[in-house]
């Protein structure tokens, strides 16, 4: 982990750019030309919901790039789609140490702990993710909105079901 020259803030190595501010990483170390045909191929398979394949893919990427957050992101999103919702969480876990500034993340881990029927670990997740973005750069507004009806859909905190982070 490297921090951005420009914000200070924390930024993985293989990141181009800052997830907080946006400008480029003048630390870049860009994964090789082999892990980067393995995770096209992996997001490829991905997006042609071809899941198993991916997931056996994006693990190849993993064991030969630990750092690699794509590869995690995704990785949870094909689990996700799979309904493996606790190694979701812990691919997206590994995503957000990798990139702990990045608001999507956050989003992902509070659908996913609301998927699983925990409603505070979403809601701190959700709120966590709201925040991130009205610093990061870029215009967030329809973000925004989603995780405003996300945390609308979850009970009020101090109801059964809707208390507080443990």
């Amino acid at each position: 982990m490297v921090t951005c020259t420009f914000c200070g803030a924390p930024v993985s190595p293989r990141d181009p750019s800052c997830s907080y501010c946006g400008r480029s990483n003048q630390r870049h170390q860009p994964s090789t030309h082999h892990v980067q045909a393995l995770l096209s191929g992996a997001r490829t398979l991905h997006q042609a919901a071809n899941h198993i394949a991916a997931i056996v893919l994006f693990r190849q990427v993993i064991a030969e790039d630990p750092e690699l957050f794509d590869a995690y992101f995704f990785l949870a999103d094909s689990l996700t789609s799979l309904h493996d919702f606790s190694a979701a969480i812990q691919a997206m876990e590994r995503a957000q140490s990798i990139r702990p500034g990045h608001f999507a993340v956050q989003y992902n881990l509070g659908a996913l702990h609301k998927r699983q029927g925990n409603a505070p670990l979403a809601r701190h997740h959700f709120e966590r993710s709201l925040e991130i973005a009205k610093s990061a750069a870029g215009d967030h507004e329809s973000f925004r909105a989603m995780v405003e009806q996300e945390l609308a859909s979850l009970p009020p905190k101090g109801h059964p079901g809707g208390g507080h982070v443990h």
